[in-house]
């Protein structure tokens, strides 16, 4: 949706739901529309509680205003949540 305040809003997604919203300017570019279906398949924010967007190690922190940047997909940590790759997972325990 285009709206008075589309400069305060990027797009938003509930967890696991199947739609994604996305302001006018920002429906184009590559990291909010990842960033959102990863909310689609149950991913929360990368960060912490000072930073909620602030680990950019993968896409669900910050959003990038850019037509085909940045080149990377969800982090290690998002992809052990969603169960891919889980056939290359070692788990390790401490025997000490």
């Amino acid at each position: 949706p285009n709206t008075e305040d589309g400069d305060r809003w990027v797009a938003y997604a509930y967890l696991g739901f199947r739609t994604s919203v996305y302001n006018d300017r920002w429906c184009t570019y590559l990291s909010p529309g990842m960033h959102e279906i990863g909310h689609n398949l149950r991913l929360r924010h990368s960060g912490d509680s000072e930073l909620e967007y602030g680990d950019q190690s993968g896409m669900m922190g910050f959003s990038y205003e850019e037509d085909n940047a940045p080149i990377m997909c969800f982090n290690a940590a998002k992809n052990y949540e969603l169960g891919w790759f889980s056939d290359c997972v070692t788990e390790v325990t401490n025997l000490a």
